[in-house]
């Protein structure tokens, strides 16, 4: 099934602007964004506090009335190249996937479930472009049991790499026409992958840190992060209720003001290397985890080390998987080229995922509502104090 917010034109003939939340069928598995539909169904008002002012349900294939126009036919182009490039490059060339795991992942895997590596592709369409409608149901549930599920969402790491590598790539031009071009890059990004919450916080504290390097400042984290949330929410207040904002502004702000001193008081007890690799995904988890647990009463054990795990190839995966899709219309096979690391990165997080999965302690229950919450955090601030305590 899907879940599908509409932006309403007609409502019973009469004009209208409103945005309702659709629980839709496989059928409406075709539909693209930007493209115009008409069906019949029947509205319930939807509870206080969303965006969305009224729920529906369609189980058949809609009526369409006009296909996606202007920069939607370029973008659903663009995604529909990266898929095509990645199925046929997993065709020609599956990842490889160790014996020894494969012949371990062969004795858990459900029943119908793909073999290790045969849902890459589709996942490198999630990590790239924040479409994981694709994914095997066994994939997403391995996903979620092992942390991993932000990398499918497009957060804000994606646009920090998107913006780094063309900023890097303008190195001797003038600071205000990188300024420029940063910006269009930025716009650019958040169009292909759809503006969720995460996506447009991340664009928000880029754009506020281009234009204080335009006007000749220092980038600073933390003073980009809280104006780029406050002016995202002056915009638009209905990101206060939105889980993916909520989410990315706690991951950021646990990296940014959580990380550094993580990252010293581990380097105590292990190389440096693994004391960065080690931080980041622990910031972030302490950061969220109270927000997680109120939408999902469970605690990952194996997250941060599946993190760990799964950070070196993220990167790869994204600056493949972005010239994989700009090249795909007009040099097909080096686009196949291109997007072989990205097939293989994503098969490693595949094989990643399933292994913590099936771990034991792979999802703990843990108290839901306000006392886990609570709870949680309470437990999160005594593992930061004692973190800070800790001497050689």
């Amino acid at each position: 099934r899907y879940l599908v917010t509409l932006k309403v034109m007609r409502v019973n003939a009469r004009p209208s602007r409103a945005l309702i939340t659709l629980f839709a069928s496989s059928a409406w598995s075709g539909v693209k964004p930007g493209e115009m539909v008409s069906f019949q169904a029947n509205l319930r008002g939807a509870k206080a506090g969303g965006r969305a002012l009224a729920i529906a349900s369609h189980n058949r294939l809609p009526h369409t009335l006009k296909p996606p126009g202007g920069i939607y036919r370029l973008v659903n182009a663009a995604r529909r190249q990266l898929a095509g490039a990645a199925r046929n490059a997993n065709h020609a060339h599956p990842p490889p996937v160790p014996g020894a795991l494969a012949r371990w992942g062969s004795d858990v895997l459900e029943p119908g479930q793909l073999p290790l590596g045969a849902d890459a592709p589709e996942l490198v369409i999630g990590v790239v472009l924040g479409d994981d409608t694709g994914l095997e149901a066994a994939t997403t549930k391995n996903m979620r049991a092992s942390n991993l599920t932000h990398l499918t969402a497009v957060s804000g790491e994606h646009v920090a790499l998107v913006l780094a590598a063309t900023l890097t790539l303008c190195g001797p031009l003038p600071v205000r026409l990188k300024t420029m071009i940063g910006l269009f890059t930025l716009v650019g990004l958040v169009l292909l992958v759809q503006p969720s919450g995460s996506v447009l916080r991340a664009a928000a504290m880029g754009s506020v840190q281009l234009v204080g390097l335009s006007a000749g400042r220092q980038a600073s984290a933390l003073p980009a992060w809280a104006a780029g949330a406050i002016v995202l929410l002056l915009i638009d207040p209905w990101q206060a209720c939105d889980w993916g904002f909520a989410l990315s502004i706690a991951a950021t702000g646990g990296l940014i003001m959580l990380a550094p001193g993580l990252e010293r008081q581990l380097g105590r007890l292990m190389p440096t290397f693994f004391a960065q690799l080690a931080a980041i995904p622990l910031a972030a988890q302490l950061a969220c985890g109270p927000l997680l647990i109120a939408l999902n009463p469970h605690i990952s054990m194996w997250g941060v080390v599946a993190n760990m795990l799964a950070a070196p190839v993220v990167a790869v995966v994204t600056y493949t998987g972005l010239a994989s899709t700009a090249l795909a219309t007009a040099l097909p096979s080096l686009a196949q080229l291109l997007v072989l690391p990205a097939l293989w990165g994503c098969a490693w997080l595949e094989c990643i995922a399933h292994f913590f999965a099936h771990l034991p302690g792979a999802q703990v229950n843990w108290p839901g509502k306000a006392s886990g919450v609570c709870s949680l955090a309470a437990l999160n601030a005594g593992i930061w104090l004692l973190l800070v305590r800790m001497r050689r």
